[in-house]
C-alpha cells in the first residue's frame, strides 16, 4: 500500500497510509495530514491516488517542492521527497518495490537488525534499528533512515545524505536500496555494516 513517511530536520516522525482517493496536508487539524509548522499554509496541498498518485499546491503561500523543484502538480513515484514546510514526506509504493526485491524474497525471516561502524573514532559502536526504524546522523543533521518494510529492511538516504550514500560501493538512489546482512553502507567517509539479529 502506498504511504509517505514524514521526517522533520531528518528525524522520522510517522507514517500516513494514503488508503483514500484524495489526502489533504496543512496546518489546520480537519486536515488528513496535519504539520505543525507555521510555514506550511492552512491547506497546503493533496496528495491524490487516482489512476496516477500525484501531489497538487493548494494555492499555498510557501509552495511546494518535489525532489527539490517547486511544483503546482507533480505525478508521484516511488522515492519522490516532497517538501513542505520545514517537513518532508517522502514517497513509498510498496508495489514498486516489488520489483526490486528479488534477493529478499530468499533472505531469511526479517528480525532486529543492527548497524555497527567499522571506520573512524567510533569504530565499534553499534546503532540498534528500533520499532522498525533508525536515523543515521546527529540531531538536526540525519544524512539517511533505515526502516523495515514488511519482510526487508530499506535504507532511504536523506537531507545532506543525498548522493553521498553508497551500499557496497553503488551509490544510493532516491528510491533508496534493500539491504542485506553484511551489507557495508558508506555516509561522508564512515563505513557501517548491517546486520539482522537472531530472534
Amino acid at each position: 500500500m502506498p504511504k509517505l513517511v514524514i521526517t522533520l530536520d531528518g528525524v522520522g516522525l510517522r507514517e500516513y497510509a494514503l488508503t483514500a482517493q484524495r489526502h489533504t496536508i496543512g496546518r489546520r487539524p480537519d486536515n488528513d495530514i496535519l504539520l505543525d509548522d507555521q510555514t506550511v499554509s492552512s491547506e497546503h496541498a493533496a496528495v491524490s491516488m487516482a489512476a496516477e498518485p500525484a501531489v497538487t499546491d493548494l494555492d499555498s503561500t510557501n509552495g511546494t517542492f518535489v525532489n527539490g523543484v517547486q511544483v503546482s502538480k507533480h505525478a508521484l513515484k516511488h522515492g519522490d521527497t516532497i517538501r513542505i514546510g520545514q517537513h518532508e514526506l517522502r514517497y513509498i509504493d510498496e508495489r514498486a518495490q516489488d520489483h526490486t526485491a528479488t534477493v529478499v524474497l530468499s533472505a531469511p525471516g526479517t528480525g532486529p537488525a543492527q548497524l555497527e561502524v567499522i571506520s573512524g573514532e567510533k569504530s565499534g559502536t553499534v546503532l540498534e534499528v528500533r520499532d522498525g526504524r533508525a536515523t543515521i546522523g546527529k540531531p538536526g543533521g540525519q544524512v539517511a533512515l533505515v526502516m523495515r518494510e514488511a519482510d526487508q529492511y530499506r535504507l532511504l538516504p536523506m537531507g545532506k545524505g543525498a548522493g553521498k550514500t553508497m551500499v557496497n560501493g553503488v551509490p544510493v538512489a532516491a528510491e533508496g536500496s534493500v539491504l542485506k546482512p553484511g551489507d557495508e553502507i558508506t555516509i561522508a567517509g564512515t563505513r557501517m555494516r548491517f546486520r539482522e539479529v537472531p530472534a
